[in-house]
């Protein structure tokens, strides 16, 4: 999927999106073993997850080499609450939170750090999001999706295939360092 990936899109650089769970462990892990040049890595703080999910990843990531940022939504949780209501539930209320709480902050964190204002950018950021994880992610979820607000980035699930099981036979077989908060659930 990486060869894939790099030869369809020629990307100028190389993001790690990882947010303190196995899945993306996994991802992060099979880039570097694959010998991708990572340039960044980013974590996602949606101010509604577990604090010690984000000291976890600073800990761990943020000494591994690549910069480590944190693509941080701020209060945008409380202020669309406090001035819309929640969200909802089901696929819509999910896209719109991830559009709110996710999809723009990590945006802002690539053009922040390594777009700089400059043009003809592709990057690709490797996630770990698998086709099993839910009925929606099995019928929609693509191995490569073009954002379709920042053209340039170029969203890969490097895992997208695997199951749970071949995701903890890699962990456990390479002793990649697991979040105790992803022991919980």
């Amino acid at each position: 999927i990486l060869r894939q990936a790099m030869v369809k899109f020629s990307p100028t650089h190389i993001v790690s999106m990882v947010s303190g769970g196995k899945d993306s462990a996994a991802s992060h892990a099979v880039a570097e073993e694959l010998g991708a040049k990572i340039d960044l890595i980013i974590h996602g703080r949606t101010g509604c997850g577990i604090p010690e999910t984000t000291e976890f990843v600073k800990t761990h990531y943020g000494s591994q080499g690549p910069d480590l940022t944190i693509a941080d939504a701020g209060t945008a949780y409380e202020e669309y609450v406090l001035r819309k209501g929640f969200f909802g539930k089901g696929l819509h209320a999910h896209a719109f939170a991830y559009r709110v709480l996710k999809a723009a902050p990590f945006r802002k964190a690539v053009s922040r750090h390594i777009r700089q204002g400059r043009r003809n950018i592709r990057v690709l950021l490797i996630n770990g999001a698998r086709k099993d994880e839910s009925p929606n992610r099995k019928k929609n979820l693509e191995i490569f999706r073009q954002d379709p607000g920042a053209k340039g980035n170029i969203w890969v699930n490097l895992i997208h295939d695997w199951s749970a099981l071949d995701r903890a036979e890699y962990l456990e077989s390479r002793s990649v360092p697991i979040n105790p908060i992803a022991f919980v659930w």
